[in-house]
């Protein structure tokens, strides 16, 4: 890793990030939601712009009221995920464990786990991904591939993801070997499968009826060893509770030569999850940005 020579503002930055991590979660989410409150009514709020474009464009049936209400919510979850996360990294693991309330799908999960042929995780920007780290890995120790940040705080950040049992490799070559190899060797392997592949890394399927550039990595690696494959996300619950982590299994569609049909299982799956909790999906997030030209014109 790149050795970076931190600047006396990149030090104060820090800093801040490690006070944060040491708040009360209530605090957390407090001070998030009034983040969450300026980014719905900042007037050039690029993340506000492009979460009602996103929703519109997901559900067209709905009425502008229901719409802009889901913004404005996703807009103050937004603002508690960027407030918790910090929690994450630097809080003492079995105080953040404590908040775990419950784990959905858990007993599907063991039994795919004991097969031996490993197991395909997939995340989504959506909830407080973070808390994995602390709460899932430990029990299920995990093999995450990632796009380092190549700044100053990558390794802080790298270090305290990895200090409860996960393990990041960076996205290229020598990341996917080690997927891999973990699956091969019936472990755990997980990625978020509403990334942008890149050029090559990819195929369009359908999310929400929206032409998207879908990863393949996923599918083609269930495949190796037929490894079962389920969506996970964390849901926050509501007045700082604690959260839940849920597993959905994916579509035995995933294990389809046809990667378009393969890649249509993994965005079901992130409807599936909407669907449950949809102020909790980054709708700020530019999903459809590759392909659809002009879809992102004015936010």
């Amino acid at each position: 890793m790149k050795a970076f020579k931190l600047t006396i503002k990149q030090r104060c930055i820090q800093f801040l990030i490690r006070w944060i991590g040491h708040w009360r979660l209530k605090t957390a989410h407090c001070v998030g939601r009034f983040v969450g409150w300026i980014l719905w009514h900042y007037p050039n709020s690029k993340p506000r712009k492009v979460a009602l474009r996103n929703i519109q464009k997901c559900f067209p049936d709905k009425t502008a009221a229901w719409q802009h209400a889901l913004a404005r919510n996703a807009m103050q979850e937004l603002g508690k995920g960027v407030l918790e996360a910090p929690s994450f990294w630097f809080k003492e693991p079995n105080k953040l464990r404590a908040l775990l309330r419950n784990i959905h799908g858990e007993e599907a999960f063991k039994k795919a786990y004991q097969l031996g042929r490993g197991i395909i995780a997939l995340g989504a920007h959506m909830g407080a991904f973070e808390f994995l780290n602390v709460a899932f890995s430990d029990r299920y120790p995990c093999t995450w591939i990632y796009r380092p940040q190549r700044d100053a705080f990558e390794e802080m950040i790298l270090k305290a993801r990895q200090r409860t049992g996960s393990t990041f490799v960076p996205a290229g070559i020598l990341g996917v070997q080690k997927l891999y190899q973990t699956i091969k060797a019936g472990g755990i392997v997980g990625m978020a499968c509403d990334h942008d592949p890149g050029e090559i890394g990819g195929v369009y399927s359908t999310l929400f009826g929206i032409k998207a550039w879908t990863m393949n990595l996923a599918p083609r690696l269930a495949r190796v060893k037929q490894s079962p494959v389920f969506f996970i996300y964390v849901e926050r619950l509501p007045r700082s509770q604690g959260y839940d982590i849920h597993l959905l299994p994916v579509s035995n569609d995933i294990y389809h030569e046809d990667e378009i049909i393969a890649a249509r299982a993994m965005n079901q799956a992130i409807e599936q999850a909407v669907a449950q909790c949809p102020a909790q999906y980054e709708w700020h997030y530019k999903r459809f940005r590759r392909g659809l030209k002009g879809f992102y014109d004015g936010t």
